[in-house]
């Protein structure tokens, strides 16, 4: 097979920027578990929390939401009390969202447990890598993000650059699916297929790991694509434990489209930056993603003592 981006793959801004963000959002998923938010709701709440009032619209444009699956959010976090949303007066069709008041200290816990995540990595990065990171985050989103996420960022005050991966991430997602799409495959496919490619014969189990994904969803993947003729899966003739993973030739014309789409879309990205800014940007998104595989699972490890309040009081989503 021809050589494609997958020789580096793990070291790209466009992949990077995806993977710190999942990486991110499971770490965050893991700091809140005792809340029982799913991941779009959190971000909902951080999101007011540092910028009441904002439209539903803009909300949208942040969270890379369509509008009724984030209406569908909305409903169960105001059914369970998290906020409320109150009509513009001047245009009754346009929706402000506020946090309930009566979730106050809940949310006040969650900003914490955020803020101790960005000082863990902060601290682990280091000051200079961390500042090179925040500028060069700024000069990417403001180059490349559509201008609806800009002008709805532009009201909201965060502590850390760091959310402009996520807003950067679902952008570059969304232009990136609809290209896999037309191929038949997914993103998560192709990310698999791509490592496999990179690295035939490498085991599930090691797969998990460099993905840092977990045992069932990565199954799944797997699964899928071994029963569409891409992906062969044998056992290891010398651990019956492992299951061995190879690119079947049939997979390889679309790995080689998806890799065209992929150049020509980060091309698109990072056009705009100096090469000794793309290069300190990737440089520091490799440094982010290694901490972000370093940190400690364990929620209790994150959380503070003021965490010690009862949660029991709100109505479950």
């Amino acid at each position: 097979m021809t050589k494609t981006y997958v020789e580096f793959w793990s070291e790209d801004l466009a992949y990077l920027l995806y993977d710190c963000s999942r990486l991110l959002r499971r770490r965050f998923d893991e700091i809140i578990c005792d809340f029982a938010l799913r991941d779009a709701q959190w971000r909902v709440i951080t999101l007011l929390s540092h910028s009441e009032g904002l439209k539903q619209t803009e909300l949208a444009a942040l969270l890379g939401i369509q509008k009724v699956p984030l209406g569908e959010h909305l409903d169960k976090l105001e059914a369970g009390g998290w906020i409320e949303r109150r009509r513009d007066v001047s245009d009754r069709r346009a929706n402000y969202v506020y946090i309930n008041t009566n979730v106050k200290d809940q949310v006040d816990i969650i900003d914490q447990r955020f803020l101790d995540l960005i000082n863990t990595l902060r601290t682990a990065m280091g000051a200079d890598n961390w500042h090179v990171l925040q500028e060069n985050l700024q000069k990417l989103f403001s180059g490349f993000a559509a201008r609806n996420s800009q002008q709805a960022l532009s009201h909201v005050k965060f502590s850390s650059n760091l959310y402009l991966i996520g807003v950067l991430s679902r952008q570059l997602s969304t232009q990136f699916d609809s290209a896999l799409k037309q191929l038949g495959t997914t993103r998560s496919h192709w990310l698999v297929l791509s490592v496999v490619a990179h690295q035939p014969g490498i085991s599930q189990r090691e797969l998990a790991r460099l993905l840092d994904m977990a045992k069932a969803p990565l199954g799944k993947v797997v699964e899928q694509l071994v029963n569409k003729h891409w992906l062969r899966r044998e056992i290891d003739a010398r651990d019956k434990r492992l299951k061995r993973l190879t690119v079947i030739k049939d997979a390889e014309e679309t790995i080689e489209h998806a890799a065209r789409d992929y150049r020509d879309l980060h091309k698109t990205l990072s056009d705009h930056l100096e090469c000794s800014e793309l290069q300190c940007l990737e440089k520091a998104l490799q440094l982010l993603r290694s901490k972000l595989l370093l940190i400690s699972r364990s929620p209790s490890s994150t959380a503070s003592s003021s965490d010690k309040i009862n949660h029991t009081k709100r109505r479950p989503l």
